[in-house]
C-alpha cells in the first residue's frame, strides 16, 4: 500500500487531482517539440523535411533511411532542440490550450516548468503568447542545465500536482509527495504500471493532453 500525500489529507485523491495547483510541463504535453525540430533536423542534412521519419530514439528522435545521416544528428542534437526555429517552429499539442487555459482559469495554474535551457526562457514566452497561452500570475521555470528535479521548483511555487510525460520527473515529483498527471508517450509506458502499482491513486495515466484536462477538471453536477 502506497503512503497517502500530506498534501491531500483534506481530499480523495480523485477529489485532490480536481482541485490541485498545478505545475504544467511544456514539451510533449503543451508544445511538438519534436515536430518543430523536424525542419531543424533536416536543414542541418541539407534534406527535405519529409526525409526524415520519426524513430525510437528518445534523444534523437528523427532519422534518415541513410544511417549515415542519422548518425550525424547524434552530436548536435541537443543544440537542435533549443534552436529558435524549432522552438517557434513547433505546433500546439492538440488539448494543450485548453489544459493550460482551463486551469489557469480557476486560479490553479502555478507554473509552467520546462527542462528546456534558461538561455531560451525568452523564445519559450514568445511562444506561449502567440499560441495563446495564459501567462499572468503564471511562473515560467526554466531547470535545464540544473540537477534539481521539476518537483522542487513546483513545490516551492506551490503545486501540489506535476502534469508531465517524463518518467524520470514523474517519479522525483510522487517521492516528493506530490501527485501526478502522466501524458502517455511510447517511452514511458513500461514505467506508468510501475508508478501506478507503487503510488496508487497519486499516480493517473492519461492517454494524451485531452485526457489529462478530463482528470484534472471537476465533475459537472448533474
Amino acid at each position: 500500500m502506497y503512503a497517502a500525500s500530506p498534501l491531500a489529507a483534506d481530499r480523495s485523491p480523485d477529489q485532490f487531482r480536481r482541485t490541485a495547483a498545478v505545475a504544467l510541463d511544456i514539451d510533449a504535453v503543451l508544445c511538438d517539440l519534436v515536430g518543430g525540430c523536424r525542419a531543424t533536423c533536416a536543414e542541418f542534412l541539407g534534406v527535405a523535411p519529409e526525409e526524415l521519419s520519426l524513430g525510437d530514439n528518445y534523444y534523437v528522435p528523427w532519422e534518415h533511411k541513410d544511417p549515415a545521416l542519422t548518425a550525424r544528428l547524434a552530436p548536435v542534437m541537443l543544440d537542435m532542440w533549443s534552436r529558435e526555429r524549432t522552438i517557434l517552429g513547433a505546433m500546439p499539442v492538440a488539448g494543450g490550450l485548453a489544459l493550460a487555459s482551463t486551469i489557469a482559469a480557476a486560479g490553479r495554474l502555478r507554473s509552467y516548468i520546462t527542462r528546456r535551457p534558461p538561455e531560451v526562457d525568452f523564445l519559450t514566452a514568445r511562444w506561449l503568447r502567440e499560441h495563446g497561452f495564459p501567462l499572468d500570475g503564471v511562473e515560467l521555470h526554466h531547470v535545464g542545465g540544473t540537477n534539481a528535479c521539476k518537483s522542487v521548483t513546483a513545490r516551492a511555487v506551490g503545486a501540489e500536482l506535476l502534469i508531465d510525460d517524463s518518467v524520470h520527473e514523474a517519479t522525483s515529483a510522487l517521492a516528493n509527495g506530490m501527485h501526478v498527471v502522466m501524458v502517455a508517450m511510447p517511452y514511458n509506458r513500461a514505467a506508468a504500471i510501475e508508478l501506478a502499482a507503487t503510488y496508487g491513486d497519486r499516480f493517473h495515466d492519461a492517454a494524451d493532453t485531452a485526457a489529462a484536462l478530463a482528470a484534472v477538471t471537476p465533475e459537472a453536477s448533474s
